[in-house]
C-alpha cells in the first residue's frame, strides 16, 4: 500500500506560522511524513488526523485536527523511548465511504507494522471504519469508549446508524467485548442499559468512574481499540462540543485515563474525537485534547508488558477458591508492577480458560465468595 495516496502531509505553512525551533517542544521532536520519501518501519506511534463530519451532527469537528496538532507540537517532548510521526491528514473523500475506506486502509498498514495511530478530529463513528480494519486479521476485539452516551441505540435526528449498533450487525466472530466508561445515567435509555446487559458488556457509570479511577486501568489494559469522546468531559472544563453536557470528566481524571491506555502495552489505536472549535472557547478544548493525547504517548513511553501466562514466573500466583463457581481461581500479581490478572474458566467448558486484567479489589471479592460483575459477565462470553 502506498500511504500517499491516502494521506494529505502536514503543510509546510503549519510550521512556518508556529514557532517549533525549541528543542524541549514536542512538535521538534517527532518525524513528519512526506510523500517523497519512503516510509520507514521505525516508529511507535503514528498521529493522524480526520476532517470528516458528513456522518454525525457536530458540524465544525472537522476543523480539529490542525488545531489540536497545533496545541500537541507546542507541549513539552516525551521520553526519547518513543518514537513519533505525524503522517498528516486522511484525504477526505468524494463520498463519505471513501474517507472511510481511506482510514480503513492506513490503519491496516499501521497495525501490521506495531505501529499505534493515534486518530484525531471527526466524530465517534469513525469507530466503524476502525474496527473493519481490525476485522481483516484480528482473533479478538475489545473496544473501550470513554463517553456520556453507550451509543447502541439511534437517537432521533441522528445521520447515519450508530457505530455500535454497525458493529454488532457485523456478527463478526472477533468482536469479543466493548466496555463504556463514563455514561451519565440521564442520558441513557433503559433499553440501552437492558441491551448492554444482555450481551454481556460493561458500563461504568460517571459517579464510580469518578470515585474509583483506579478501577479502570484493568478495562483500559484489555482494550484494543479505545474511543475518547469530548462529550465526556463536563462543560466547564471542554466547551467544544455542539451538545456538551454540565456534567462529566475532570481534566486531570481523563489524563489519567489516557496515561493508563499507554501504559496497557495491548492497545494498537488510540481515538480522540468530537473536538468541535466552532463551539470552544479560547482553544480551551484543543488545548485540553492535546493533552491527552500527550498522556496517552507518555504512557506509551512508560509501558512495560508483565501480562502473565500459565508458566509465568515473573508474578505470584494467588489460588481461590469460590464456591459459586465451584473451582479453583487463579490470580497472578505482577513482580514488577503490582498489577493484577485472573485466570477466568468458561461458563460451559471447565477446561478452557482465559486470562483477562484485573484489580486488587476484583482479588479480594473473590477471596469473599463474590464475583465482581465485570469478571462474571467476562465468564459467560468465554466458549
Amino acid at each position: 500500500m502506498t500511504l500517499k495516496h491516502y494521506i494529505n502531509p502536514v503543510s509546510e505553512n503549519f510550521f512556518k506560522q508556529n514557532d517549533l525551533e525549541l528543542n524541549h517542544k514536542f512538535g521538534k521532536n517527532i518525524a513528519t511524513f512526506s510523500c517523497d520519501k519512503s516510509f520507514k518501519n521505525e516508529y511507535d506511534v503514528a498521529i493522524i488526523g480526520v476532517s470528516e463530519q458528513r456522518d454525525t451532527l457536530n458540524k465544525g469537528c472537522a476543523e480539529a485536527p490542525d488545531i489540536i496538532r497545533e496545541k500537541l507540537y507546542n507541549l513539552s517532548k516525551i521520553n526519547k523511548n518513543v518514537k513519533v510521526i505525524d503522517l498528516g491528514n486522511i484525504k477526505t473523500g468524494k463520498t463519505l465511504s471513501d474517507t472511510y475506506f481511506a482510514l480503513t486502509e492506513v490503519l491496516c498498514f499501521l497495525i501490521q507494522k506495531n505501529i499505534i495511530p493515534v486518530v484525531i478530529g471527526g466524530d465517534r463513528n469513525l469507530i466503524y471504519s476502525i474496527f473493519l480494519a481490525y476485522q481483516k486479521f484480528a482473533n479478538t476485539i475489545n473496544i473501550v469508549s470513554i463517553d456520556s452516551k453507550l451509543d447502541l441505540l439511534q437517537r432521533d435526528g441522528n445521520i447515519n446508524q450508530t457505530y455500535l449498533s454497525k458493529i454488532i450487525e457485523e456478527k463478526s466472530e472477533s468482536f469479543f467485548n466493548y466496555t463504556n466508561i463514563g455514561y451519565q445515567s440521564y442520558l441513557v435509555s433503559p433499553d440501552e442499559i437492558q441491551l448492554m446487559n444482555t450481551m454481556f458488556f460493561d458500563a461504568l457509570r460517571l459517579g464510580f468512574a469518578h470515585g474509583n479511577i483506579i478501577e479502570t486501568e484493568p478495562v483500559l489494559r484489555d482494550a484494543d481499540i479505545l474511543s475518547f469522546n469530548i462529550d465526556s468531559i463536563k462543560q466547564s472544563e471542554a466547551p467544544g462540543y455542539y451538545d456538551p453536557s454540565p456534567n462529566g470528566f475532570y481534566s486531570e481524571e481523563v489524563c489519567q485515563l489516557a496515561k493508563y491506555s499507554g501504559m496497557s502495552c495491548k492497545l494498537s489505536t488510540f481515538c480522540m474525537f468530537g473536538v468541535n472549535p466552532k463551539y470552544d472557547i479560547n482553544n480551551q478544548t484543543s488545548h485540553l485534547a492535546a493533552q491527552i493525547v500527550w498522556h496517552f504517548i507518555q504512557g506509551v513511553s512508560q509501558c512495560q508488558n508483565d501480562s502473565p501466562d500459565s508458566e509465568s514466573k515473573n508474578h505470584t500466583k494467588f489460588i481461590v477458591n469460590n464456591y459459586k463457581i465451584n473451582q479453583n481461581i487463579t490470580f497472578y500479581k505482577s513482580n514488577l508492577t503490582s498489577r493484577w490478572w485472573v485466570e477466568l474458566p468458561s461458563s460451559n467448558n471447565k477446561k478452557n480458560k482465559q486470562i483477562i486484567s484485573c484489580s486488587f479489589n476484583d482479588y479480594r471479592k473473590f477471596c469473599n465468595n463474590e464475583i465482581p460483575d465485570r469478571l462474571w459477565k467476562m465468564i459467560q462470553k468465554i466458549d
